[in-house]
């Protein structure tokens, strides 16, 4: 990412991009190193991508998610058939 001296680069939709990328991990090396050299000397930049790294945090800790073993799953979905044709065959 390149040095920009806007006040509004951290409201831009490309550093908002470079950070969805970074926090994904998905950044190749070079731009990684450009990015994190980009925060560092822009206090805003570092502001919003501590705050969307928080944000994404929170939404994945937030996630409800039922995991179940396959024999029990199989096991409730055959119960639901059979249910379905009781009431309805």
């Amino acid at each position: 990412m390149e040095q920009t001296t806007n006040k509004n680069v951290a409201n831009s939709p490309e550093f908002i991009e470079q950070v969805q990328l970074a926090i994904d991990g998905a950044l190749r090396p070079d731009e990684e190193n450009d990015f994190f050299h980009t925060i560092n000397n822009n206090p805003r930049c570092l502001e919003k991508y501590y705050n969307e790294r928080k944000f994404k945090q929170l939404i994945h800790q937030s996630v409800n998610r039922k995991c179940c073993k396959k024999e029990a799953l199989i096991q409730r979905i055959k119960s639901n058939l059979n249910e379905d044709l009781r009431t309805h065959g």
